[in-house]
C-alpha cells in the first residue's frame, strides 16, 4: 500500500513537468513556423530580384534583415543583406547597396562547409557591377575577381566566365587592349572546351573591334565568319535580329580597313536603316563619315 501510494505521489509531482514539456513542445514547434515563414519570404524575395522589373522593396528587405540577423543561419543573413543591396541598387542609392553587399560578405561563414559560394560569388559580382556604371574599373577588376574565385569554389562555371566577360569591358575602358584580347581570347576557349560553340563565337565577336585598329583582319574576319554561323543572330537574309544593329556599323569597319569601299558603304547604310538604338545609330553615321573621308582622300590623290 505504501509502494502505491508512493508511486502515485511521484505521477503528482510529474504532471506538472508534463504540461512544461507539452508547452515546450507546442512553442517550439510555433516558433519553426515562423521562421519557416521567413525563411519563405526571403526566398520568394529572391527570386523576384532575378526577374526583369525592378526590385525595389527596401522596406520589406529591411526587416528580413533585422529577422534573420537575430535568428537566421550564416547563409541566411548573407542572403537578407544581398537582397537589400540589389534593392538599394535597383531604387538609384549605390552607396546603400556597396554598404549592404560588404556586410552581406561579412556574414559568410567560409570556414563552415555548407557555405554558400555560390551566392557569395553573386555578392562580390554584384558590386563590381555597381563599379564599372560609376567609371571605377579598378575597384570593378578588385571585386570582379574575388566573385571570380568564389565561383571557381562553386563549381560554378558560367558564372565564372560572366565576370570574366565584365573584366574585359573593363579592360576596353581603359584601353587595355592586349590584356582584353588575352582574356577574351581564354573565355572563348574556355566556352569551346564545354562544346558551347554559340558562346564562344559572341565572346570572340568582341575583340574583332580591337583586332581591326590593330590591322588583324585576317583574324576579325574569321571570328566574324563564325559569329554569323554560331551566334544564331541571323535570319536568312543575313539580317541580324533586332538590337543587335551594331553589327552593320563593326563589319563596315572592317570592310573600309580592308579597302573594300562599297561593302562598307552598303554595311553602314544598313546600321542607319535598320537600328533602333540611339548608339547604333550614331555608331553607323560615324563610320559613314568617315568613309566619305576617306573617299574624298583617295579622290584627291588621283588628280
Amino acid at each position: 500500500m505504501e509502494n502505491h501510494n508512493t508511486f502515485a505521489c511521484q505521477l503528482r509531482t510529474l504532471r506538472p513537468l508534463r504540461g512544461l514539456c507539452v508547452l515546450f513542445i507546442f512553442l517550439l514547434l510555433a516558433a519553426c513556423g515562423h521562421h519557416d515563414k521567413y525563411v519563405q519570404q526571403l526566398n520568394e524575395a529572391n527570386q523576384r530580384q532575378k526577374g526583369d522589373s525592378l526590385f525595389t522593396e527596401v522596406n520589406e528587405m529591411k526587416s528580413l534583415v533585422d529577422y534573420f540577423s537575430r535568428h537566421g543561419s550564416a547563409n541566411e543573413r548573407m542572403l537578407a543583406h544581398y537582397l537589400l543591396g540589389r534593392a538599394y541598387a535597383d531604387s538609384g542609392e549605390a552607396p546603400m547597396a556597396i554598404d549592404c553587399y560588404l556586410k552581406a560578405a561579412e556574414c559568410a561563414d567560409t570556414t563552415q562547409a555548407d557555405c554558400n559560394y555560390r551566392q557569395l560569388s553573386r555578392v562580390y559580382s554584384q558590386m563590381a557591377n555597381i563599379y564599372y556604371w560609376q567609371d571605377m574599373y579598378k575597384e570593378q577588376i578588385h571585386y570582379g575577381d574575388i566573385a571570380a574565385q568564389y565561383a571557381l569554389i562553386a563549381n560554378d562555371t558560367m558564372a565564372y566566365l560572366a565576370i570574366l566577360e565584365c573584366k574585359v569591358d573593363a579592360f576596353k575602358e581603359q584601353n587595355l587592349q592586349d590584356s582584353a584580347l588575352k582574356l577574351t581570347q581564354y573565355i572563348a576557349e574556355q566556352y569551346t572546351k564545354r562544346k558551347d560553340y554559340k558562346n564562344a563565337a559572341i565572346t570572340q565577336f568582341e575583340s574583332v573591334s580591337i583586332l581591326i585598329k590593330q590591322k588583324r583582319l585576317s583574324e576579325a574576319k574569321h571570328h566574324i565568319k563564325e559569329y554569323r554561323e554560331f551566334s544564331h543572330y541571323f535570319d536568312s537574309n543575313d539580317d541580324i535580329e533586332a538590337g543587335r544593329e551594331i553589327f552593320y556599323s563593326i563589319i563596315g569597319n572592317y570592310y573600309l580597313n580592308s579597302n573594300q569601299m562599297d561593302s562598307a558603304e552598303y554595311y553602314y547604310r544598313k546600321g542607319i536603316k535598320t537600328s533602333i538604338g540611339l548608339q547604333s545609330k550614331n555608331s553607323a553615321n560615324y563610320g559613314l563619315m568617315i568613309y566619305f573621308q576617306d573617299r574624298s582622300a583617295i579622290s584627291w590623290s588621283r588628280k
